[in-house]
């Protein structure tokens, strides 16, 4: 990775879901395939586009969103240390992307019990924990 080149020390644990780890695993799976025989000059919207679409396709959204950000960072990066860099291929990407589904964070907590929930600990005597249902009054 071009970061350990320059010294940046890596962080704490790097286990499969490490971004070090994420990046690469989608690169060497999804980027290296299209982009490899290319240099950085020749690398254009179009083949950005056409891996964030293979990404999407495969119904991994997210991953492509992550991807989309790499690509920029990347790319501002290369901009900087790459002589007559040009352009910045990935720039808007995120425009033409798949939307993300609405996040669905407790499947089990339903509208109907919020108010509930809200209500309850106001009537609770403090510091007392896991009270039977219906206790608190």
């Amino acid at each position: 990775m071009v970061h350990r080149q320059y010294g940046v020390p890596k962080s704490g644990d790097e286990g499969r879901q490490s971004t070090p780890k994420q990046i690469q695993r989608v690169f060497k799976k999804d980027v290296f395939s299209v982009l490899q025989p290319l240099t950085i000059y020749d690398i254009t919207r179009a083949h950005l586009l056409d891996i964030s679409g293979r990404v999407e396709k495969r119904g991994s959204l997210s991953v492509a969103e992550k991807l989309r950000s790499w690509s920029t960072q990347l790319f501002i990066y290369a901009s900087v240390v790459v002589p007559n860099m040009g352009e910045n291929p990935p720039k808007d990407l995120d425009v033409v992307a798949l939307p993300l589904p609405p996040v669905e964070n407790n499947p089990f907590l339903r509208m109907g019990i919020v108010p509930l929930l809200s209500a309850t600990p106001h009537r609770c005597k403090p510091g007392i924990e896991h009270l039977p249902q219906g206790s608190c009054s």
